[in-house]
């Protein structure tokens, strides 16, 4: 398994392409920016999967919270 982070493996594939591009590899250039998309959205999946997984860890209301909160005395 890689050490990399996402945002890595994206930096160099446009590093990488721009390079290319330069040296005109355009076919190599282009590898590079359908893997740079192809990572990006492994990364928004990602972020989306943390959020969802944010929300999951608020606390749950207890009873004593609820009966509180609706004004019943306990």
């Amino acid at each position: 398994m890689s050490d990399k982070t996402i945002s890595e493996k994206i930096q160099f594939q446009l590093q990488f392409m721009g390079l290319m591009k330069m040296c005109g590899r355009d076919d190599a250039a282009d590898t590079a920016y359908v893997k740079a998309q192809e990572l990006t959205a492994e990364l928004i999946e990602l972020e989306k999967l943390e959020t969802v997984l944010d929300d999951l860890e608020e606390p749950l209301e207890t009873k004593t919270d609820y009966c509180n909160r609706m004004g019943f005395d306990m």
